[in-house]
């Protein structure tokens, strides 16, 4: 997010932190074993790791980084001027990432700063769940204060006012094309063709597929080993683990077969369905309403993008309207706006109405446009939704 020049500026002018201990802290968070260290946090060994042969290895080498991570992060958090330094400079990054959706939905700084700075508080109990997680203590209660009174003098601090809107505001205006953002989706989807190969052949979930897949040519019941991979057991051949060479072949086969036939899993169907409601909801403005809310960013977002299961949102109940026709009717437009403007209601009181009405109409424009252009390519997205 913001340059480090700005994080070592503003930690400083407004939290008192001398610049080699600012400096220090931005490139430990930023450069480190791993970026935006505190917000992220290593993941843990997956259980595939054990079924290949070279799983050991790189399970050492997950769990080494987890401790690497976790040392340099108590190292920080023992010195309060580091502690103090490391929360501001999350904060400053979340902060920005707000401040760029107000000033792209056309807002004042000044007026919408109070909802910027406790919705960025929020975000920061992240920092918290992440810290408690790898079983360190949090101090983030200790500055809690100090930090809010500093957010808001950034969000009003010309400094990053400039700078947000020369840089991340401008990334978002390459969104208010609708040739640009096809281009993203037809992007997306070569990614998700590769990666959903990838799955069908077990790469990305242990060699799970490949191995049942073996199995069942083998008609073997024999087992050298059986594994737990979240609920489901894996059982591998006792004869031989599986090499990278036949992994490699494999993947091939269905990758070309993918491309040929643009045949997708439940899975990469989700992946495609959330690319085109994220598009359209950038390229709308609508993507932005959830950054200006003084609540828990996760959550908001959640609540209107999402196009998960069993989760009643904006993007489904959306999406559901275009699922029940064969077709872009009419009907199914005007269902989607419904569904819509319910979503936008609580947005009135801080959004002007009109701007409203036409993030809405900009929605649905792009929506129907990357649906449409789904068709032409022989993929309906809204299969099994």
């Amino acid at each position: 997010m913001p340059s480090h020049d700005i994080h070592r500026l503003f930690a400083m002018k407004y939290i008192g932190v001398p610049r080699n201990i600012a400096t220090e802290v931005d490139r430990l968070i930023d450069l480190g074993l791993l970026h935006d260290m505190g917000r992220r946090k290593p993941r843990d060994p997956s259980a595939y790791l054990d079924i290949i042969e070279s799983g050991s290895i790189e399970k050492m080498y997950r769990i080494k980084k987890k401790e690497a991570v976790k040392s340099i992060l108590m190292d920080i958090l023992k010195s309060d001027v580091k502690a103090k330094a490391f929360y501001f400079h999350h904060a400053l990054d979340v902060l920005a990432i707000r401040l760029a959706s107000a000033i792209t939905l056309g807002l004042e700084p000044e007026k919408i700063c109070s909802n910027l700075v406790r919705g960025t508080q929020y975000d920061l109990l992240i920092v918290d769940t992440n810290l408690m997680d790898m079983g360190i203590p949090s101090y983030l209660s200790d500055f809690n204060q100090e930090i809010s009174r500093a957010l808001y003098l950034s969000c009003i601090d010309k400094t990053l006012i400039k700078w947000v809107k020369d840089n991340i505001v401008l990334r978002y205006r390459n969104y208010k094309s609708l040739d640009y953002i096809k281009e993203r989706y037809r992007s997306t989807l070569s990614n998700v063709l590769e990666s959903d190969a990838k799955y069908e052949v077990g790469i990305s979930l242990g060699l799970v597929a490949h191995i049942s897949r073996m199995n069942k040519i083998e008609q073997s019941d024999r087992v050298r080993a059986v594994f737990k991979v979240g609920k489901k057991e894996i059982a591998v051949p006792d004869n031989k683990l599986i090499d990278k060479e036949s992994i490699d072949e494999e993947y091939r086969k269905v990758l070309q077969d993918k491309l040929g036939s643009l045949s997708l899993s439940p899975y990469g169907l989700g992946r495609l369905r959330k690319t085109i409601v994220v598009l359209a909801a950038l390229y709308s403005d609508l993507y932005h309403l959830p950054f200006i809310e003084p609540y828990y960013l996760k959550f908001t977002i959640r609540e209107l993008l999402s196009v998960r299961k069993k989760r009643y949102t904006m993007a489904r109940k959306v999406l559901k309207c275009y699922s029940r026709c064969l077709d872009l009717s009419s009907e199914a437009r005007d269902c989607a706006i419904r569904e819509v403007d319910l979503a936008l209601e609580s947005y009135i009181e801080i959004i002007n109405k009109q701007r409203l009405e036409d993030i809405k109409n900009k929605f649905i424009e792009a929506l129907e446009e990357l649906l449409k252009f789904s068709n032409n390519l022989g993929i309906n997205v809204l299969s099994d939704l």
